[in-house]
Order: structure tokens, then sequence, then C-alpha cells
């Protein structure tokens, strides 16, 4: 029995040797490992120009341009939304260090100073439009002023046909402090008011980006309006077609092969105007 368990030991040895002769010890470190769970952080935008101006939620197309270079500079890799649901679903892999970037309410200075960084950088991103915003912008002419017009139907259309942006909702006329604070539920209103309220304004959005803005494809991305939800808004939205949700919460997600229910409450860093770019990738990795 000891020679056969000596003649064993000899095998395993001489077959060892020879796979590190077949494959150098280097080539180890960079054999691919299965990829099932990333961490994304996600940075909220809004506002982008150089005005003068001072606000937590305006920053300048420099601020911008130096935060993509440390981003990149830092290994990160900008991903789209449908890039991580398919990953969710075990179609496709994401980046080593993915990060997602995500403007809200639909500025036209995002068509204007963002898209010409991001097709410098290579860089991509999120714009999740208030409908109401932008059916002035297009009915009233009001457009092209960098301070305050929003984008118009055609203007988001081309956002969205440049491929650098997926569009997403930020409700249609639910971006209010009052009645109704964002999408909350009102004192007194009834479940089946307030979802029939919710859907009502969902069917208006959906409608509009597909009818006037040319999207065919199903809306799959929500951004509550002040980050304002109720505790069973994940599961209302999701019902009507969403897959990724984001929240105001500052945190970074973990996100897992097979596990939808962490796209449905995302957490985002509001990029804060006095942050310098440094500071700003301290609080994400830090998080």
């Amino acid at each position: 029995m000891r020679k056969y368990i000596l003649l064993a030991v000899v095998i395993i040895c001489l077959l060892w040797v020879s796979l590190f002769q077949m494959v150098p010890i280097e080539s180890f470190a960079k054999m691919p490992i299965e990829q099932t769970e990333v961490i994304l952080p996600i940075i909220m935008y809004h506002r982008v120009f150089d005005g003068g101006h001072k606000s937590r939620y305006i920053i300048t197309p420099k601020q911008l341009e130096e935060d993509i270079i440390e981003l990149k500079n830092a290994g990160y890799t900008a991903v789209l939304p449908s890039e991580v649901i398919k990953f969710t679903q075990g179609k496709g892999a994401l980046p080593e260090r993915p990060i997602m970037i995500t403007f809200d309410d639909g500025h036209y200075n995002n068509l204007h100073y963002v898209m010409p960084l991001f097709k410098k950088y290579g860089f991509k991103g999120v714009i999740n439009i208030v409908g109401k915003y932008s059916e002035y912008a297009t009915r009233s002419g009001d457009r092209g002023d960098v301070k305050s017009s929003f984008l118009s139907w055609c203007e988001i259309q081309a956002l969205h046909k440049s491929g650098l942006f997926e569009i997403g909702s930020h409700t249609y006329n639910m971006h209010e402090f009052k009645p109704r604070f964002g999408i909350r539920k009102l004192e007194g209103e009834t479940i089946e008011e307030y979802h029939k309220a919710v859907k009502n304004d969902d069917l208006r959005i959906r409608k509009a980006l597909k009818d006037k803005a040319g999207i065919k494809k199903d809306i799959k991305i929500f951004a509550y309006p002040f980050g304002a939800y109720c505790k069973d808004s994940a599961k209302l939205f999701n019902e009507l077609g969403y897959k990724m949700i984001f929240t105001c919460n500052e945190k970074t997600n973990q996100i897992r092969i097979g596990d939808f229910n962490t796209l449905l409450e995302l957490g985002r860093f509001n990029r804060e105007s006095e942050w310098t770019s440094k500071e700003m990738l301290a609080k994400i990795v830090q998080k």
C-alpha cells in the first residue's frame, strides 16, 4: 500500500511539473476568472455649464472633463444600463471597474457640452427625462440656452441615436414638490388611486418618448424625482416594465448575476460642485 501511495505522489508531482513547463507561471495571472459579481458606483449629475452660478447641482464643462480624465486614469470604464441588465441575466461581461454616469432632468447643456466630451474620451451615460420639461422646450421654442433650456424631443432623439446615451424616465409631470413630493403617495390617497396616478403619468412619458423622440424600444430605466419613494415603489415600477431604478441614496452597488433586485434600488453619488475631481473619486471609492 505504501508503495502505491508513493507512486501516486510521484505521478502527481511529475504532472504538476509538466503543467508549469507548458504554461509559464505569469500566464496563470492572466487566465480569466468567471465574473459573477461587480461593484458599480453611479454618479449623478444635473446641469453642466460655466455661468458662475452657485449650486451643488451645477458643474462646469471643465470639471466634467477633469472627472472623466480622473475616472479613466483610475481604471474605470463607463457602462450603460443595457449592459448591466444583460450582465445580471448572464448574457455578457462587464469591465473590471465599471462606472455609470447619469444626468437628471434633461437639460439642453447635456447635449451641448456632455456629448462632445463623451465622444472625445469614449464615455457614455444615461439621461433621465422629465416629459413636461421637454414638451415645453419643443412647443415654446425656448431652446439652445445652455443655462436654462431643456432638451426638445428631437434633441433627445439625437442623443439616443448617438449610441453614447440611454434614455430613462424621470416622470412626465411628477417632478414637483406639491401636491405630492415626487412620486410619493398623497396623504389620504388609496392604493388604487395612487397606482392609477403613477400609471397614467408613466403612460404619458412612454408615449412621448416613443411618438415624439422616436425611441421605439421600451424604456427600462427610471429615476425617482428628488430621490423620493414609498415602500412599494420598486415593486410598482418594476411591474410597469422598469428593470433599473435610480435612487439618491449615496452608496456603491453590488451587481450579481441572477440577482435582479439589486437593480431596483441603485445608489448614486451626487457630484457636488465644490468637489475637485480627486475628491469626487475618493467619495465613491470609500463607499
